[in-house]
């Protein structure tokens, strides 16, 4: 009656931006997702570090970065680019970012039948991504999201 379609993976706090991240790390991981089969990537929030100058005291020291730029700069090249393998009898639904009448994105879904495709992440901010929020109304997974439509 049922079958297993897909397999999806977790992860969070990857806080890139942060003297004390581990891209490597994440990278590793992504490529043992593929390996795995798995398909897309859920992130739970805390992206990048967050605004240096905000959180808890003494944040500051623990940031890469004192600016939001140079962090999401970072945050992109240092992203995961891992492809998975896509079987025929099994299509891979991606998203697609489009931007819609007021310059807004949103996403289109669409089937890989097969080949390759990116390993897609769906993300969303943490509480250090949302400091950056909460002090300038600035959203770092959105902007990440629009610097690298393929994978987020």
């Amino acid at each position: 009656m049922f079958r297993i379609v897909t397999k999806e993976g977790g992860l969070a706090c990857t806080h890139y931006g942060s003297k004390h991240d581990l891209p490597q790390v994440v990278r590793l991981a992504y490529q043992d997702a593929s390996n795995l089969g798995v398909r897309r990537i859920f992130h739970a929030g805390d992206v990048t570090e967050g605004p240096a100058a905000s959180g808890y005291r003494g944040h500051q020291n623990d940031a890469k970065f004192p600016d939001m730029d140079n962090m999401e700069d970072y945050a992109v090249a240092q992203w995961p680019r891992v492809k998975v393998k896509v079987d025929p009898k099994n299509p891979l639904m991606q998203t697609k970012m489009v931007l819609n009448e007021n310059g807004q994105p949103t996403y289109q879904e669409y089937f890989v039948k097969d080949g390759e495709a990116w390993l897609q992440t769906d993300l969303i901010d943490g509480n250090h991504d949302c400091w950056a929020k909460q002090e300038i109304g600035h959203r770092p997974a959105r902007s990440l999201a629009l610097r690298m439509p393929d994978l987020l």
